[in-house]
C-alpha cells in the first residue's frame, strides 16, 4: 500500500464521521503526489447549514513531518 492510498482512505475514513451523522452535504478529497514520498492532500466539506471546511494536509516522507492547515 502506497503512502497515497493509505493518506487518502485516513482522510476520507475520519471525514465520513460528518456523513454518518448527517451532519454534511458534500465532501470531496483530492491528492497530489510528489517526488519521494510526499503528498498534499486537500478536503472539502459543505455542512447542512452551508458552511464550509477546507482541509489541506502536507504529508512530508514520514507522520514526523506532516503539516496541517485548515480554514472554517
Amino acid at each position: 500500500m502506497s503512502l497515497n492510498d493509505y493518506a487518502v482512505r485516513q482522510l476520507t475514513s475520519g471525514l465520513q464521521t460528518f456523513d454518518d451523522y448527517g451532519l454534511s452535504t458534500y465532501t470531496d478529497v483530492s491528492a497530489d503526489l510528489r517526488s519521494g514520498e510526499q503528498v498534499v492532500l486537500k478536503a472539502k466539506v459543505l455542512f447542512l447549514d452551508a458552511t464550509e471546511l477546507y482541509i489541506r494536509i502536507f504529508y512530508l516522507g514520514g507522520t514526523a513531518n506532516t503539516l496541517l492547515s485548515y480554514a472554517y
